[in-house]
């Protein structure tokens, strides 16, 4: 059963409040200790320890901690620090971080969200870990400009070690985009980003047939637009790293870029 955005996670009840001073923030987890303090360059370091066992130390230009914090995101008995960081460029760059706070506490897994300052835990299915829905950035800046990329998502889920793609959930067309909700393009970029946007979701739904049927569709038949459905194919696709798992989804061999393909195109 789809549900979105609902957290079915556990805090210990005897942890305290976490605290608070000029120089940073911490946090105790029943003997793990999580501190976030201000370096003398503005940035923020991050540090998870317990005694006798080698710290765990996450830098960034910035950070916070999805609250709240000491969540049971993977469903286990021990609870995790879900950290964001931010590298302090313009609209870029984010990284969630992953740490089990248990003994040792350690660094599961990090994971690249490119420009978008979002929370990637969602519930998706009946399990007790919750799932990731990743935005690809493969397609930044395309086909006209940052304001109409197309962002599609990999669901990600809990395989007992690590978060890895799930084809069921993929399959299943949940983050599918649903074009009722699309607002009314006022410009030929915009109409082009939302159809190359539906065709995404498409085939990362593992739908590639449907997907190829529907842009055709959809994207006026222009010259310039011909150019772009070639550069969609042959290039961009091909070039996420995501490409070998999504071409799987459709039973299709994860080819690379064309050759003819220029660095802009790819």
């Amino acid at each position: 059963m789809r549900r979105l955005l609902i957290v079915t996670a556990c805090l210990v009840a005897s942890w305290p409040v976490p605290g608070l001073s000029d120089e940073g923030r911490w946090w105790d987890f029943a003997g793990t200790k999580v501190s976030i303090d201000k370096q003398a360059d503005g940035s923020e370091r991050a540090t998870i320890r317990r005694d006798g066992a080698e710290p765990v130390v996450i830098d960034s230009r910035a950070m916070r901690v999805r609250e709240p914090a000491g969540l049971n995101v993977t469903g286990g008995d021990t609870p995790q620090l879900v950290l964001t960081t931010w590298s302090g460029e313009e609209g870029c760059c984010y990284r969630v971080h992953l740490v089990e706070l248990g003994e040792p506490p350690h660094l599961i897994q990090s994971f690249d969200l490119g420009r978008s300052d979002i929370d990637i835990f969602n519930q998706f299915d009946d399990d007790p870990a919750l799932e990731i829905g990743l935005p690809d950035w493969s397609f930044a800046g395309w086909p006209h400009g940052f304001a109409f990329t197309p962002v599609p998502r990999v669901i990600l889920h809990w395989d007992g070690q690590q978060y890895v793609p799930s084809a069921k959930l993929m399959r299943a067309g949940i983050m599918l985009y649903q074009m009722q909700e699309r607002r009314q393009p006022n410009s030929a970029e915009e109409t082009a980003g939302a159809i190359f946007k539906d065709t995404l979701d498409m085939i990362y739904a593992g739908r590639m047939k449907a997907a190829r049927t529907l842009l055709r569709q959809l994207l006026p038949r222009t010259k310039e637009n011909k150019v772009l459905e070639r550069a969609f194919f042959d290039c961009k696709l091909p070039a996420s790293p995501w490409w070998p798992f999504v071409a799987s989804l459709n039973n299709l061999p994860a080819k690379p870029p064309s050759a003819s393909c220029s660095a802009e195109q790819s």
